[in-house]
């Protein structure tokens, strides 16, 4: 699905008490009602166990994460760059995830967006082309 520059998505492979599930966070900057329209075909592509997609407050968006990543809470996090993910990518990757212990998590941040129109000197994480 092709995301327009105002949208942010990002993925993340986690485990509830029911079982491992795949989390989409979505961070909408741009008009409302385009981006109603634009996430109708998201949530087209299956019946998610939970839709709180809402309209929020950034800093509230921002600090979603906290009580995962509190003080005194043990992770340990590792991070590296794709260029691109393709589906065998995907499918390995959800397999792998199927068998690691509940507590792991994995996550992407999405590094697409207005800023990939920029010079790659102009970000502290350039994308490559």
């Amino acid at each position: 699905m092709d995301a327009p520059d105002v949208v942010n998505l990002a993925p993340a492979l986690y485990s509830e008490p029911d079982g491992q599930v795949i989390e989409i966070e979505v961070c909408w900057s741009g008009d409302r009602a385009q981006g109603e329209t634009w996430l109708r075909k998201l949530r087209a592509v299956g019946k998610p166990a939970h839709d709180t997609i809402a309209s929020m407050p950034y800093v509230a968006l921002q600090t979603s994460a906290d009580e995962l990543l509190a003080p005194g809470r043990y992770y340990y996090m590792k991070s590296g760059m794709l260029s691109q993910l393709k589906d065998d990518g995907i499918d390995l990757l959800i397999d792998s995830y199927k068998r690691m212990p509940d507590w792991y998590f994995v996550f992407f941040d999405h590094c697409g967006g207005a800023y990939r129109h920029m010079a790659p000197t102009a970000t502290a994480f350039p994308i490559a082309t």
